[in-house]
């Protein structure tokens, strides 16, 4: 969508000429005539040096730190945080028409995300489920390589916005410390969190372990819905007690969500899910907590017939880090010869309606 002066006033907070902009960026490469260009100052470049490039190219607004002379400059605070509500807003909010499912986790995110992604395919069909991922973005049955963990936010608007204008749903957003802590997602609306676990891979990028951490938290401060942690990960359990609502799946004896009797076998991972209101048999080739951790879909998501609809693998899509093999997701409830019914403790949930993990 098209912003004149006054709507990016609106967006940024300050002042801005009386410019019209339909598409941003910080990359001067990919400026076209009509977009905002924010020059961000990076670990080994400042974009400010490439403002004359971006205005051959026909940029109307350059968004920096300071001003810059000769060129038509909205001055931020934050340009990290102008380039993502700057984003948000050329593509006119799209999470807000779609249901988010963020996983964030230093190991896991991927498998997690591939198998949140087949749930939901198999539920509701590939046409109105998206997926960004390390691997791969999926677009309802489109399917391309991904860029980094977490693309740069008007990647992550833009595709957000192509998901919601194809028809697409439900999306599985694989939210990166790197995607929160630089504002790569900052502006998405998401409908549930998932926490997988923490351990040193980025101190890299993160001072300390308390800073990767509180990163990572920030996801679940963002969300409104149901939310979910490993309660076999120290990091877990403590976000489990420090964000209100926060649900746990594992291992452990008083997990919500328990994986109970787990055989390594040749062909996979072999155990029994308890999920209040029923406990099933589970089949896969990924780990018992990655299985128990999207379980909360089943309960939360579907309608029993959709939930029915999943058993047979072959139904879900391959993700390209298990070889391409559609047995890496979970048979939920049967193996592939047998019925799909689970063994119910309970009453089904008297609501088929609920679209939250």
């Amino acid at each position: 969508m098209i912003l004149d002066g006054p709507a990016l006033r609106d967006v940024l907070g300050v002042a801005v000429p009386e410019v019209q902009v339909s598409a941003v960026t910080n990359d001067s490469r990919a400026v076209s005539p009509g977009t905002a260009y924010v020059a961000i100052k990076g670990f080994t470049t400042d974009g400010a040096q490439f403002v004359p490039q971006a205005l051959e190219q026909g940029a109307t607004l350059i968004v920096a730190d300071h001003p810059i002379d000769g060129a038509p400059t909205a001055v931020v605070p934050d340009t990290r945080a102008a380039l993502a509500r700057l984003a948000v807003a050329v593509n006119g909010d799209p999470s807000k028409d779609l249901t988010v499912y963020g996983i964030t986790g230093t190991n896991g995110k991927t498998t997690s995300s591939y198998v949140l992604h087949g749930i939901l395919t198999g539920a509701y069909g590939a046409a109105k489920t998206g997926l960004l991922s390390t691997a791969e973005i999926i677009v309802g049955r489109d399917r391309q390589p991904a860029v980094r963990t977490t693309g740069e936010a008007p990647l992550v608007q833009g595709t957000l916005a192509r998901m919601r204008d194809e028809g697409v749903r439900y999306v599985v957003l694989e939210t990166s410390s790197h995607g929160i802590a630089l504002q790569r997602v900052a502006g998405t609306h998401y409908a549930a969190a998932l926490f997988t676990n923490l351990s040193r891979d980025h101190l890299d990028f993160h001072p300390t372990m308390e800073d990767y951490y509180l990163t990572k938290r920030r996801l679940f401060e963002w969300t409104d819905g149901p939310k979910l942690a490993n309660a076999d990960d120290e990091y877990g359990d403590r976000l489990a007690a420090e964000i209100p609502g926060t649900l746990r799946f594992g291992t452990a004896s008083d997990a919500d969500y328990r994986a109970l009797g787990v055989v390594q076998t040749g062909a996979g991972t072999d155990f029994t899910l308890r999920t209040p209101p029923w406990n099933c048999r589970c089949t896969c080739r990924c780990s018992a907590t990655t299985t128990s951790s999207t379980s909360p879909v089943l309960r939360r998501s579907l309608s029993r017939p959709a939930w029915t609809r999943i058993g047979c693998s072959e139904q879900l899509p391959k993700c390209p880090r298990c070889r391409g093999d559609s047995s890496a997701f979970p048979m939920i409830g049967a193996s592939r010869s047998s019925s799909t019914t689970p063994t119910p403790t309970s009453a089904w949930p008297p609501s088929s309606t609920s679209h939250a993990l």
